[in-house]
């Protein structure tokens, strides 16, 4: 077992190694908390909490909202509250799950195609340090997951394709992936579409149309849900987050275009990978009918995929957005270049001269992009938690110790909302869909801020105001009194490195004062406090 095993073994133990020491440095430098490198997995973790404690299905226990576009990283945190308690470690440990059985399925398919020994062992380390897998754990979010979804889903598409005669087992493992691969991020639409497409390009129509539904029906029951509570079809997050063009004119269509290509050069790890792709494509193409070279069909929706989200979706961000693109790209490059190769269990092999140096020289420069990407991620991960326990888990601290239970006005509101229990206006349109509409219709200023957050009972806002003064005409209103600001030093994964305290209903800047003047001696020392209350 040893002898066949030991790569998959071995890139385990190096995970859980960098793992374990990563988060034994982050509980130590954040005071004994366990701290994830984002907000937004704290917005999954409040539904969950929501579900258990109230029923609701919303980012605040108040009333249902629609701002998470991972119905099933949600679902699973709520089965995992239900059965085992609220737990701050839940996402933690489901990532780590996770990333364990993306690396074992990673494992099982080069070994199938005859990818053993070291070819296995350096596949599977690019596939865990570049996609990364150690980071998206720190995460918190569900991109781990998405990746355990996305890579059967493209093997299998590619063996379907190209078979005349696929096997059962296999149609119904598709059938059972493809729904959770769109259930655990809305970009896996991307990969999803284009396998239809080329089921229907191949004449294998009953078969395409039928994928394509079974994949969509879990969205589609919860975007009439949604609807139902008079939110939109499609996630607040999905619609406010993605990118499309405002307009039909010229113009806006060639700026749509642009923006996908800028998208692109500033990832040279998805210049590289795509690079790639089309390179062996073009091999494979000459060589054999299309339909009939699984390889070249699993390149095709890869980089078709690739194109989609850069023109529709994010990218970065702490890695995350493009990180199931990094991680099927790598897994497909790797199948298409050693599967049948001859004695895989080997090493590959150079005659030292002058090619060799060329070849080296090469490799060096187009590997670099990955070797940065997984030293980066590897880096961040410490003073990307630092930043979200000195600014967001402070400013949960102060709402649940003075305002629990009453509205209070935000841009970022996942760890605000699972710390405190507070009635979150989400100042952003994530959780609150009368911004959001607001937002969409271009109605959104600082007159009608003011006047949502008053009707709304809105009594203090903590928001960014660099965003406010940037993104909405009118910037912060005027009639919103500044009380005071926390500010963090170097800041790698805030939208901000500052947060101001507003008292939107001027009878509440007194009590403010004395709140804000009481948590000042709990803040981390780091932390630099200005503004008025500090007068008083």
């Amino acid at each position: 077992m040893l002898k066949t095993n030991w790569p998959i073994i071995f890139i385990i133990l190096i995970y859980l190694a960098v793992t374990f020491g990563s988060l034994f440095l982050s509980v130590r430098q954040n005071d004994g908390h366990l701290i994830y490198a984002l907000d937004d997995p704290y917005i999954h973790m409040a539904y969950a909490e929501n579900m258990v404690e109230s029923g609701v299905w919303g980012v605040t226990a108040y009333h249902f909202s629609s701002a998470t576009s991972s119905m099933l990283w949600t679902m699973m945190l709520t089965a995992y509250y239900y059965l085992f308690g609220i737990s701050n470690a839940a996402p933690l440990i489901l990532n780590i799950a996770a990333v364990l059985a993306a690396l074992v399925t990673v494992f099982f398919i080069f070994s199938r195609i005859g990818i053993g020994g070291w070819n296995n062992f350096w596949g599977l380390l690019l596939v865990l340090f570049c996609t990364p897998m150690t980071a998206l754990t720190f995460s918190g979010m569900e991109h781990n997951l998405h990746l355990l979804s996305a890579i059967p889903f493209i093997y299998l598409s590619g063996k379907i394709l190209g078979s005349r005669d696929p096997s059962v087992k296999q149609t119904v493992i598709l059938f059972l992936i493809a729904p959770l691969m769109i259930m655990t991020r809305y970009e896996g639409l991307f990969m999803l579409g284009i396998v239809v497409l080329m089921f229907l390009f191949k004449k294998k129509y009953l078969y395409g149309i039928l994928l394509g539904l079974v994949a969509v029906i879990p969205i589609g029951i919860y975007g009439f849900i949604s609807l139902s509570h008079d939110w939109w079809f499609l996630p607040n997050s999905v619609l406010l987050k993605g990118n499309m063009p405002v307009s039909s004119s010229p113009g806006r269509i060639l700026f749509f275009f642009y923006m996908g290509l800028r998208r692109l050069v500033e990832n040279s790890h998805m210049v590289v990978l795509l690079g790639a792709a089309a390179y062996l494509l073009y091999n494979r193409i000459e060589k054999s009918n299309f339909f009939r070279n699984e390889s070249a069909i699993m390149l095709t929706i890869f980089i078709a995929s690739s194109l989609l989200h850069l023109l529709f979706a994010r990218t970065s961000w702490f890695f995350r957005y493009e990180a199931y693109l990094v991680g099927t790209g790598l897994f497909v490059l790797i199948y298409t270049l050693f599967k049948k190769r001859k004695s895989p269990g080997r090493m590959i092999s150079f005659k030292l001269d002058f090619r060799l140096v060329i070849i080296m020289v090469a490799a060096a420069i187009i590997a670099s992009p990955f070797i940065l990407r997984a030293g980066q991620s590897l880096i961040r991960i410490q003073q990307a938690t630092l930043n979200i326990y000195e600014q967001q888990f402070q400013m949960a601290r102060f709402l649940h110790e003075y305002y629990e239970g009453q509205a209070v006005g935000a841009n970022d509101i996942g760890a605000i909302n699972f710390f405190a229990d507070i009635d979150c206006y989400d100042l952003w349109g994530l959780g609150t869909m009368e911004v959001a509409r607001a937002r969409m219709s271009g109605e959104y200023d600082s007159r009608r801020v003011d006047r949502m957050t008053r009707d709304h009972g809105v009594k203090i806002a903590v928001i960014y105001e660099e965003w406010f003064n940037v993104d909405i005409p009118g910037g912060v209103p005027e009639e919103w009194i500044p009380v005071g600001k926390w500010r963090i030093l170097d800041n790698k994964i805030c939208g901000d490195d500052e947060v101001t305290f507003y008292a939107v209903d001027p009878d509440e800047t007194e009590r403010l004062i004395r709140a804000l003047n009481e948590f000042s001696s709990k803040l981390p020392a780091r932390v630099v406090q200005s503004g008025y209350y500090l007068e008083h």
